[in-house]
């Protein structure tokens, strides 16, 4: 399979630099989307190019107020975050400097050799590519709708939509569901967070350190009191009746 070519805007005022660095970029396999020679066709270029690395020349023949660090700037305010490179007929400290405010991935005086400017378009591609993945959220797994728990010779199955109360006693937790029971090691809010799913969790209600009840199984509550189908719970936390009302 041939890999996806890696797409170039240049932006270099000196026309016959930029058809030698054109040419070189074509040359190391990479597509050049927009070939820009001043700072007008370059902010044109700039939010409406789909580029993956950006090269700006830092002064586009009118100092450095519209040049490549101006372009730069258009680029953040476009919300685009794609590898800058900077390129510069300038070796002063001061400008590398000020460069490092846009946080370019390469900065390189010119002129620059075929092959370093090969390797800074690829390590700022491949750079890029793993702050991307860095920063995207992990993938949280799926929990499962049920829970298989082994009394004596048998496992039994709870399915977590059935489930009626989880009560706490010692370092278990017991969970009774309409056809079963089962006892599981840990605490009240570790077993709710862990083993719950998501779109179950606001089917039911916390009423003591020891008690998180199914809101299908609650006939009323009343001077602290929990009157379910199951019996009657103490009631120690705050219960707000919307939130007995809400199941997502």
């Amino acid at each position: 399979m041939s890999q996806q070519k890696i797409n170039i805007l240049l932006v270099e005022d000196d026309i016959l630099i930029a058809e030698q660095i054109s040419e070189t970029l074509t040359g190391y396999n990479f597509n050049v989307v927009a070939n820009c020679n001043s700072f007008e066709e370059g902010k044109d270029a700039i939010c409406s190019t789909d580029f993956d690395v950006a090269i700006l020349d830092i002064n586009l023949g009118k100092g450095f107020e519209r040049g490549g660090f101006e372009l730069a700037m258009i680029a953040q305010k476009c919300a685009i975050q794609k590898p800058i490179i900077f390129l510069t007929g300038y070796n002063k400290k001061e400008i590398v400097l000020e460069s490092s405010a846009f946080a370019p991935a390469a900065y390189y005086v010119k002129p620059v050799s075929e092959i370093t400017l090969y390797a800074g378009i690829q390590f700022s591609i491949e750079n890029y590519r793993k702050n991307i993945q860095m920063v995207e959220p992990a993938v949280k797994e799926t929990v499962p709708n049920y829970y298989f728990s082994k009394i004596g010779n048998k496992v039994v199955k709870i399915l977590w939509n059935e489930v009626l109360i989880l009560k706490h006693t010692k370092n278990y937790v017991i969970v009774k569901s309409e056809h079963a029971e089962v006892l599981i090691r840990g605490s009240l809010t570790s077993i709710f967070n862990e083993f719950i799913p998501e779109e179950l969790k606001s089917h039911f209600v916390k009423l003591n350190r020891t008690s998180i009840l199914n809101k299908g199984i609650i006939l009323k509550i009343e001077n602290g009191t929990v009157f379910t189908t199951l019996g009657e719970f103490e009631l120690t936390s705050s219960i707000n009746v919307d939130d007995l009302n809400t199941q997502k």
